[in-house]
Order: structure tokens, then C-alpha cells, then sequence
């Protein structure tokens, strides 16, 4: 099974791309392709460039995408959603005629500073992906006051938030798994 990973965030030192490092330490066994947005620059989606013909970026992303089987989406919160960078990515991949996010299955999580635990976001990336017969799972993990959550080494702190993550990577492999049957 391939498992696409993306981090919502592009910030280097981002929460979200360490609360997915902790992610894919319980897939160890998948072959895991981990995406960073901010390494290919995608421009702002726009009809008109896609009618000149898709950037080279838009369509690596869209075949790396094609390529998993599942999803697993870190995402913070911004303004009550979904990063612009995040969006726009989904947008850009979501014109391809491949149809790269249809029918996968995907696990998703957030983290923030606040109280809620990147909630909001992760709602509105949950409605996002509906469109696209993406099943996500029911569960998702959120991180509240991820500014003290993680050691010096990006290791999550709190062992329930471990546990959580440990079951909800091993649901994601059981339903991609019986789906792909």
C-alpha cells in the first residue's frame, strides 16, 4: 500500500509536519511518500494557465497523488479553514483529468496553538474532500497547544495523542486494505 502524506503547513519548524513525522512512524511497514508543499511552489490556481496547459509541478503532484492509495493530511487552522497552500494545492490536483483524489481513502489530523486543536480546519478540510469520494475516517487527532506539545525532537509528549494516532494509522491501512479487495 502507498500512503501520500502532506502537511498542511509550510513553515519549516511547522507542528503539523511533526505531528505527521509521528504519523508515519506507525506506517514504517507502508511505502509512505511524504509531500511538501512548499518545495513545489505551485502557482495560484488559475483556468487560464490550466487551459495553456498544466504546470510541470501541478502535474508531479497530481501523479504522486494518483499513484497512493491513501491520504494522510496534517492541517493547521487558519481563519476558521484550510491554509491557502493546502487549498490551492487540492484545487490544482482537483482539475486534473486523471482525477487523483477520487476514491481514496484518508486519514486526517491538525495541530495548533490555540485550545481547539486545529478543529475548524480540519472540519472544513473534511468537507473539501468529500467531493471527491474521498472516505476519511471518522476519527481525526487533534493537537491543542501544539507550541508545548512536542519534545525537542518533534516527538509528541502526550501518550493518549500517541495512541490515538497508532489507531488511527492502523484504521486507515484496515479500510484502504478491505477497499482495495
Amino acid at each position: 500500500m502507498k500512503i501520500a502524506a502532506i502537511a498542511g503547513s509550510l513553515r519549516k519548524d511547522s507542528y503539523n509536519k511533526k505531528l505527521l513525522s509521528n504519523a508515519l512512524s506507525f506506517l514504517s511497514d507502508q511505502e509512505t511518500d511524504v509531500i511538501d508543499l512548499r518545495s513545489l511552489s505551485l502557482p495560484v490556481y488559475d483556468f487560464d494557465m490550466q487551459a495553456d496547459g498544466f504546470p510541470n509541478m501541478v502535474k508531479e503532484l497530481s501523479a504522486r497523488i494518483k499513484s497512493a492509495d491513501a491520504l494522510i493530511i496534517a492541517t493547521p487552522e487558519y481563519n476558521h479553514g484550510i491554509p491557502g497552500g493546502l487549498k490551492n494545492a487540492i484545487d490544482w490536483i482537483s482539475r486534473s483529468p486523471e482525477k487523483p483524489l477520487n476514491n481514496k481513502t484518508a486519514f486526517i489530523m491538525g495541530a495548533s496553538t490555540g485550545g481547539f486543536g486545529a478543529m475548524r480546519g480540519i472540519y472544513a478540510l473534511r468537507q473539501t474532500l468529500l467531493v471527491f469520494n474521498i472516505i476519511t475516517l471518522p476519527q481525526t487527532v487533534m493537537v491543542s497547544f501544539a507550541d508545548k506539545a512536542f519534545d525537542e525532537n518533534g516527538k509528541l509528549k502526550d501518550e493518549k495523542i500517541l495512541a490515538q494516532l497508532k489507531a488511527g494509522c492502523d484504521e486507515l491501512v484496515r479500510i484502504t486494505s478491505a477497499l482495495k479487495r
